[in-house]
């Protein structure tokens, strides 16, 4: 009789001890989706900006190719940590379409400048465009309440906007 007294409290500590780190596992996995989503919307604020200033800087040469170059590099960082939803070292999926970075004018308005010494007409266009599409995700991104919110609401928040705006599926 006590043999088995022993081995259901053995049974019990495991238990206890397992729904413990699983409690832990899932919490973290939580706070890494929220800071995951925080670092993807200062990063787009941010090359929100810098796209606002390329697209301002069209009539000045120089002020123009610098603002390419900035912008460029951003978009390759911002590309990298969003091609694998990680930037903090463990994946987190978010439920956005990250496939606007990728496909951005910013570089080949750059090549541009770089072979002619000026963009085009029709590039200064794609520029703009993108520039609207961008600043339309971020405004919707400034109305989320990060702070605030779980991670579950967050992605909620954020299929909400990449249906809204036709983002795409998800990557």
């Amino acid at each position: 009789m006590k043999k088995w007294r022993i081995a259901a409290f053995l049974l019990l500590a495991v238990s206890i001890a397992l729904g413990i780190f699983a409690f832990q596992a899932e919490r973290e996995t939580k706070t890494i989706e929220k800071d995951l989503i925080l670092h993807y919307t200062f990063s787009h604020h941010k090359m929100t900006e810098m796209l606002g200033r390329v697209v301002d800087s069209f009539d000045e040469e120089e002020k123009l190719n610098e603002n390419l170059h900035l912008t460029d590099k951003h978009l390759d960082k911002l590309s990298d940590v969003t091609g694998n939803a990680t930037p903090i070292g463990k994946h987190a999926a978010i439920p956005i379409n990250f496939e606007v970075y990728f496909a951005s004018p910013v570089s080949s308005a750059l090549q541009e400048m770089k072979n002619n010494d000026r963009i085009s007409e029709s590039t200064k266009a794609e520029l703009k465009s993108f520039y609207d599409q961008v600043s339309a995700i971020d405004e919707e991104l400034e109305q989320l309440h990060i702070e605030n919110a779980g991670a579950e609401a967050l992605r909620q928040e954020l299929r909400t906007i990449n249906d809204e705006l036709e983002l795409g599926s998800p990557t």
